[in-house]
């Protein structure tokens, strides 16, 4: 349930909210919100290195389950919000893309591998 006499808020299955958006961050995370659910969790590394934001998706339909996030960072969020916006197998959600959102969104970001 929602609590709104406070700023950050985690429900019942692990997403957060910020009620009252204080900064970049709290604002991009409300942001994709309205894609889809967020959360903020230590992710595994892999071979390409340290990974700060991960898009899930359905691997039947191609479509969106949430985003984790490790690296409070906008730019993150936004790089992470792009892919959300698009099935897994969208030929226009590439990396780059998503670089390129994220800096249109102010928050300037380039070869991330996320």
């Amino acid at each position: 349930q929602e609590q709104s006499a406070v700023n950050r808020w985690v429900d019942a299955a692990g997403y957060v909210h910020y009620n009252h958006p204080s900064n970049d961050y709290e604002i991009a995370v409300e942001f994709a919100n309205d894609i889809c659910p967020v959360k903020e969790v230590e992710i595994a590394d892999n071979d390409i290195g340290n990974v700060q934001g991960q898009t899930s998706f359905n691997g039947n339909t191609g479509k969106v389950i949430d985003i984790a996030i490790e690296f409070k960072d906008p730019a993150v969020v936004y790089h992470e919000a792009f892919h959300a916006q698009h099935n897994f197998n969208d030929p226009d959600n590439t990396e780059p893309n998503a670089d390129a959102f994220a800096t249109a969104m102010g928050f300037p970001m380039h070869d991330a591998t996320y």
